[in-house]
């Protein structure tokens, strides 16, 4: 069925009289957080009384990298869902937020099924437009270009949006699973898109032509539960966390042991598309990132951390993995600690600077690679929720 949806935003007379930073926006990362949320020995409770859901814009030009800008007006954020469920157009101006989630007068959470619009040089304003989807968005990607977005649905089906400025527009609806997709990128090129079936599995490949968007067919073998995924900036590679048992919809927390998990690299430099490679990370493998050469996958795993201190396969903090792809063979080259339940993580200034959200201590810390190496940098933001999602401009 095609629809067509259409929210013309409201254009400022003058200039923006709140832009919060000049300049090129070439290196920009975005971060959403979950201030109502809480894991506490591995049950989710409500924070009492509750922070407010918030948007924060990081600019990764220079080191240390600033945050230029915060937005915690009318901001609806979860922590259930991909790390990918934002994203920011190629400008730096304009944001798309998925998983929304408030408490209502009881306290109470409930989980919205709309698409935020977010002005990012706007702070002040705060939302400026929901879109309804009809379903709870995951993954969230925009093209190159900034002229079409795409977005998962809990429901199997991915939304295709036309971007024009501020007029976002629901062209179609596409559906690629029985059950939920997770997260969405697009080729460099714009040609394709690639998205991750979490409860069905496998990568589902899509071709684009301008405005058109349709599955070529193929899918891509992955591990279970396929989740958040990555592109380098050539377009050669891509890699995808696979969250496992954990990630499915009838697995309860009581029946996790801490066991291993995976990630996939794939080989998109000809077509068909194949995954190359598998490599073996700690439990749930949450956040994973591809520096913008290729040539590096970081991995945030939780790795028992998610777990109550009695259960088996407890741990008491998550993990980083960084990984060298050594020409499509994964070559881990260290671990070290990392936040409890963490997130979501990027790589920035061409790969030698990476941001891990630390969801449960509420703050995005920063790290130099160095070679194989992660060396914390002391740089630590402290963002007064969970980070949840992360993102950075279109590849």
């Amino acid at each position: 069925m095609r629809r067509l949806w259409s929210f013309l935003l409201p254009v400022t007379a003058l200039f923006h009289v709140s832009c919060a930073w000049s300049g090129p926006a070439h290196d920009l990362v975005i971060s959403t957080q979950d201030g109502k949320y809480q894991r506490t020995d591995g049950a989710g409770l409500t924070r009492r009384p509750p922070a407010p859901d918030s948007v924060v814009v990081i600019d990764t030009r220079q080191f240390p990298p600033k945050i230029v800008t915060r937005i915690d007006q009318g901001i609806e954020q979860t922590i259930a869902g991909p790390p990918q469920s934002v994203a920011i157009t190629p400008d730096g101006e304009l944001a798309l937020l998925g998983a929304p989630s408030r408490l209502d007068a009881d306290g109470k959470t409930v989980v919205d099924s709309f698409l935020q619009v977010v002005a990012l040089t706007e702070p002040h304003r705060g939302v400026i437009a929901r879109l309804p989807m009809n379903t709870t968005i995951q993954g969230i990607a925009i093209n190159r270009q900034g002229t079409l977005a795409l977005a998962c649905g809990v429901d199997g089906q991915l939304r295709v949006l036309r971007l024009r400025g501020r007029e976002v527009t629901l062209l179609t609806t596409l559906r690629l699973a029985p059950r939920r997709l997770a997260s969405v990128v697009f080729t460099p090129d714009g040609r394709h898109a690639l998205v991750s079936r979490r409860d069905d599995g496998g990568i589902a490949v899509l071709d684009v032509d301008r405005e058109e968007v349709r599955p070529n067919g193929h899918i891509l073998a992955s591990g279970l539960a396929p989740y958040a995924l990555d592109v380098s900036s050539d377009g050669r590679w891509m890699v995808t966390g696979n969250v496992g048992l954990a990630g499915l919809p009838d697995f309860t927390l009581g029946q996790s042991t801490g066991d291993a998990d995976t990630i996939t690299l794939y080989d998109l430099s000809k077509q068909p598309f194949q995954a190359v490679d598998f490599a073996t990370t700690p439990t749930l493998p949450e956040g994973i990132a591809l520096s913008p050469d290729g040539k590096w996958v970081a991995v945030q795993s939780m790795d028992g951390s998610f777990l109550p201190h009695n259960q088996p396969g407890h741990s008491a903090h998550g993990s980083l993995t960084l990984f060298r792809n050594d020409h499509g063979h994964l070559v881990r080259t260290g671990h070290w600690a990392s936040g409890i339940a963490g997130q979501g993580l990027a790589f920035a200034h061409g790969g030698d600077m990476l941001l891990v959200q630390r969801n449960v201590e509420h703050e995005i810390a920063v790290y130099r690679r160095i070679g194989g190496t992660l060396t914390p940098t002391g740089t630590v933001f402290h963002v007064g929720g969970g980070p949840v999602a992360i993102n950075t401009l279109p590849r």
